[in-house]
């Protein structure tokens, strides 16, 4: 009588966690995000914008230096620029990024041009970029 009260209690726990296994894929396979709108709310938004600088158009992007370290990437040339300090320091950061970046672009931009950087050759440093009252540089 044991040995059948033993299979029994066994079959039970085992029928019960392939239960609720089997919820929670159906519940995971519901909550997938079917429009476009879903995914961006998921996904991690890419922060982009462009300039002119000498009459070129140059496209920037939020580049990673890995863990949480910022800067950006400024195309045509791949010019990659780290942040320091890192802006993640600044609470204001991480719920305005991309009025950060919009900020720091359009000093940079404001540099470029005056430095003729498209003609004689991007600074391998930036300096004096203020974003919400932080004095930024920029390091390749």
């Amino acid at each position: 009588m044991k040995k059948y009260l033993f299979i029994f209690l066994g079959l039970s726990v085992f029928l019960g966690g392939s239960l609720f296994e089997s919820v929670n894929k159906v519940e995971a396979q519901t909550q997938t995000p079917t429009s476009y709108e879903e995914v961006r709310d998921v996904e991690p938004f890419i922060i982009t914008g462009s300039m002119k600088i000498e009459g070129n158009t140059y496209k920037w992007m939020e580049a990673s230096f890995g863990g949480t370290n910022r800067g950006y990437e400024i195309n045509p040339g791949k010019h990659r620029y780290q942040l320091s300090p890192n802006p993640h320091n600044d609470p204001w950061y991480n719920k305005n990024q991309a009025k950060f970046y919009g900020q720091g672009a359009a000093q940079i931009e404001k540099q470029a041009n005056s430095g003729k950087w498209n003609s004689k050759g991007w600074p391998s440093t930036i300096r004096n970029v203020t974003i919400h009252g932080i004095n930024y540089t920029l390091t390749k």
